[in-house]
């Protein structure tokens, strides 16, 4: 059976009964989650200039005390999500900002279980697409496609799409994204806010007849062919329904690249540090050097990053600097008004900020996906696997990726668990993961060195509010980001988490 088919028809089916309680709770939370970033994001100038351009209608808009069309609310949400970059991931895989933002805008008369049960099925197939294009060059799949697909995949379920309708929906929102992406904050929220578009047409488009490619994800030529990924982990699409990839959710507290998480959680640790030792804030002019030490993924995000505030969320110099001079990227950050005002201290931080890449550190990465993830592999040879990391490596800043066979085995037997004895069972697939325990580890050391000598340190190796926390300490945090320190919106997010009446009701309490 054609895999877009057999994700299509599995999406349709989902009900709440075989989802379990946990599951059915983060799907929640994402959308309480994306509620915050937007409320954080109002502030924003582009956030005000799509206030003026947002058409009057029926569908609240998060963050803007106003109601626009099913249209245009979705431009709205998925527009100041993107731009943030301050969606919520599966694995590494963005499907909130699709998944919730349709769901909201198409709320209609659907009951608030029917867009959780909505949002799960978009998590569990669009984060089955990313995962399988894992080792695709530079972000591959797993960012635009997916948010399309999520997207596409709600939209299908609440217009009341077949099975067929729907696999021909997500065929063509696979099919017509492009792989780039700026990395400036409003060209990245336009990117993300037209993919999502295109996910919620292609439902239309086939509701009305059109078709798509239905061998589009097993060709070899077809969509991981389109992305570079000549070894797509065709694995990753086993385990539908038994194999949950919403509870691998991680909630970001700030905006920002998942993968700038972990050196923002360290450098926040180390500004609380300094206020609890000396009673005081660090200032700006204090700051004479920042070194990051960090895995492949920050460091080669960092070097595609546009310079300066435009580029805040790839930039840890920026991001840095909002920290550094705010203590807090949040609602009050995230102004012209405070920009302008605080650039000079901005740009005095960011200026002391040096990201390095630490080959420990990437292969301490490594290792963790193939202990945790190691059953994807089954199916590829060591010699499949070194052409992967060749095209990842070219793809990408100069690092001296490992490609000889004797560096990849020597990255695979580091551990005695590691991926070289795990290819060589067949029989590993999705279902195998134990995704409740998956962890992200990304490991950062930062130092950072003061005008009053010596140098404040901090290593992390996971994002907070990350995969593999308990219900109760996502819950927390997501409360946290929608409350925003409001005593109403706290109220509001404790009914949010127990509602069970309308999907517009709840689309209400959200915005």
């Amino acid at each position: 059976m054609q895999t877009v088919l057999t994700l299509a028809q599995w999406a349709l089916d989902l009900r709440a009964d075989q989802v379990p309680t946990g599951v059915l709770q983060r799907a929640r939370l994402q959308q309480l989650s994306c509620a915050g970033a937007l409320r954080a994001a109002a502030g924003l100038p582009l956030a005000q200039s799509l206030a003026s351009l947002t058409p009057r209608g029926k569908v609240p808009v998060v963050g803007m005390a106003k109601k626009s069309s099913q249209r245009g609310a979705l431009r709205a949400h998925t527009t100041l999500i993107g731009a943030l970059d301050f969606g919520d991931s599966l694995l590494w895989v963005g499907s909130s900002t699709g998944a919730c933002s349709a769901a909201w805008a198409l709320a209609g008369k659907h009951s608030a279980e029917a867009l959780d049960l909505a949002i799960i099925a978009a998590n569990e197939v669009s984060g089955r697409i990313g995962l399988a294009g894992l080792l695709a060059p530079s972000s591959g799949p797993a960012w635009l496609s997916t948010q399309a697909a999520a997207a596409a995949i709600v939209a299908g379920r609440l217009q009341g799409l077949s099975a067929a309708e729907l696999a021909h929906a997500l065929a063509l929102a696979l099919g017509c994204v492009a792989k780039g992406l700026s990395p400036t904050m409003a060209a990245r929220g336009l990117a993300t806010a037209a993919v999502i578009q295109a996910g919620v047409d292609a439902v239309e488009l086939a509701k009305a007849g059109a078709q798509g490619d239905l061998d589009l994800l097993d060709r070899e030529q077809g969509f991981f062919g389109a992305h570079g990924c000549t070894t797509p982990l065709r694995t990753a699409f086993a385990g539908l329904g038994t194999a949950w990839l919403t509870l691998t959710l991680s909630l970001k507290l700030r905006p920002g690249s998942l993968f700038s998480a972990t050196a923002t959680d360290a450098l926040v640790e180390i500004l609380n540090r300094h206020v609890r030792a000396a009673d005081k804030r660090l200032r700006p002019e204090q700051w004479t050097d920042c070194r990051v030490r960090c895995a492949w993924p920050t460091w080669a995000m960092q070097s595609a990053a546009a310079p300066g505030l435009p580029g805040l969320t790839w930039n840890l110099g920026s991001l840095f600097g909002v920290l550094g001079k705010g203590h807090e990227i949040g609602a009050e950050q995230l102004t012209r008004d405070w920009w302008q005002e605080e650039l000079p201290a901005i740009e005095q931080i960011a200026s002391t900020v040096r990201v390095e890449h630490h080959w420990a550190y990437t292969l301490q990465a490594g290792h963790a996906l193939v202990d945790q993830l190691g059953p994807l592999f089954s199916e590829l040879s060591i010699s499949d696997l070194q052409s992967a990391f060749a095209r990842m490596g070219a793809g990408g800043p100069a690092l001296g990726t490992p490609v000889s066979r004797n560096e990849i085995k020597g990255l695979f037997k580091h551990r005695p668990t590691g991926l070289l004895g795990l290819i060589r069972r067949p029989e590993g697939d999705l279902s195998t993961v134990d995704l409740a325990a998956f962890r992200f580890t990304l490991p950062v050391d930062l130092r950072l060195s003061t005008t009053r000598g010596g140098f404040w340190p901090e290593t992390r190796l996971v994002p907070e509010g990350g995969a593999g926390e308990s219900i109760d300490q996502l819950s927390t945090r997501a409360e946290l980001k929608f409350a925003a320190g409001s005593a109403e919106h706290a109220e509001r997010a404790a009914r949010v988490r127990g509602f069970s009446g309308s999907g517009q009701e709840l689309v209400q309490l959200l915005a």
